[in-house]
């Protein structure tokens, strides 16, 4: 597989994956708009959200234990933002959920630092009324 066949794949995958989070019960989809999350972000106050991970970086799969190291280092960098729990399920069945959360009031440039921190391909963001945007990292740049 050739360098762009690659990255293609990998944007089609983040395209094609369902950002789900648990409680609330939200669906994020990449380049739609989510009534739901909209509702919740007035409800809370605060504009501008990510979704992310820090599992698998630079989509390499982990073993269990070490992904669960990541994802608590995750939780402990978040620790000042108001967060929900959720997953990344994506169309291509064989590659397991991944554990994520849903981070309201952060910046996309502080989602950015974040997601380059743990080594992540891709984050997603939006702001209140629009739609979810896929942000390509720094990570998805070494993809070869």
């Amino acid at each position: 597989m050739n360098y762009n066949t690659k990255q293609n794949t990998y944007i089609d995958a983040y395209n094609t994956t369902m950002y789900v989070v648990f409680n609330p019960s939200i669906v994020i989809e990449v380049e739609k708009r989510s009534k739901e999350l909209d509702e919740f972000l007035h409800k809370h106050n605060v504009i501008e959200w990510t979704f992310i991970t820090s599992l698998n970086p630079y989509s390499n799969q982990l073993t269990d234990e070490e992904n669960e190291i990541l994802f608590n280092s995750l939780l402990k960098d978040i620790a000042g933002y108001t967060y929900f729990l959720g997953q990344g399920e994506g169309a291509d069945k064989s590659w397991e959920p991944e554990k994520s959360v849903l981070i309201i009031g952060i910046s996309e440039s502080e989602a950015i630092l974040l997601g380059n921190k743990y080594n992540q391909n891709a984050i997603i963001v939006g702001e209140k009324g629009s739609i979810a945007k896929l942000v390509l990292l720094k990570a998805f740049e070494d993809i070869h």
